[in-house]
């Protein structure tokens, strides 16, 4: 459960380091655009397992 809070913390880290570069919303569309290009649907148990990697 740890490993799971220091990735939302780590990801909020980089959030707030972007927006006060004033990058926060350009990141934001080029990963939208990647995640787009990708496909595969992944079911929510495969994401969950992948995330906490049990």
């Amino acid at each position: 459960m740890g490993n799971i809070i220091r990735f939302y913390a780590f990801a909020i880290k980089i959030a707030i380091l972007l927006a006060l570069c004033g990058q926060l919303k350009s990141c934001t569309l080029v990963m939208m655009g990647k995640a787009a290009e990708k496909h595969e649907i992944m079911s929510y148990g495969k994401f969950s397992h992948l995330l906490t990697g049990q």
